[in-house]
C-alpha cells in the first residue's frame, strides 16, 4: 500500500511538472493590504483582481472583475496547489487558471509578501 501511495504521488508530480511546462505563466503580486484591487492584463484583456484577507477565518479570498469592476466571480477561497477557478463554468477561463505555488498546507496573511507563496495565472 505504501508503494502505491508513493507511485501515485510521483505520477501526480510528473503530471504537474508537465502541465507547468506547456502553460504560459504570469506571476501576480498580492499587495500587503487586507483588501485591494490589482489591475492585470491577462491574455490581452484587462481584469481587476480583488484580494481580501478574512481575519476571522484566517484566509485569503479572491474576486475577479472586468475592466469596469463588474464582478465576474467572487468569494473564491485561495488555497494552495489547486486550480482556483476550476469549477467556475466561464468560457473565458476554460483554458486559464489561477493557482498558488507553495509548499505550505495553508496560506497565512504574510505568506505572499514573505515569498512563501506565489500567486500565478496559467494559460494555454
Amino acid at each position: 500500500a505504501c508503494r502505491h501511495k508513493l507511485h501515485k504521488k510521483r505520477s501526480w508530480l510528473i503530471r504537474r511538472a508537465h502541465w507547468r511546462q506547456v502553460m504560459k505563466r504570469t506571476t501576480i503580486s498580492v499587495p500587503n493590504l487586507n483588501d485591494s484591487f490589482e489591475k492585470v492584463t491577462l491574455n490581452g484583456k484587462v481584469y481587476y483582481l480583488r484580494f481580501t484577507w478574512n481575519d476571522y477565518e484566517q484566509r485569503w479570498m479572491l474576486g475577479i472583475y472586468d475592466n469596469i469592476r463588474n464582478p465576474i466571480m467572487t468569494c473564491i477561497k485561495v488555497v494552495p496547489r489547486y486550480l482556483l477557478n476550476l469549477f467556475c463554468g466561464l468560457d473565458e477561463f476554460s483554458e486559464r487558471s489561477f493557482y498558488v505555488e507553495t509548499e505550505l498546507d495553508e496560506i497565512k496573511r504574510n505568506d505572499f509578501v514573505d515569498g512563501k507563496a506565489v500567486f500565478v495565472f496559467y494559460q494555454v
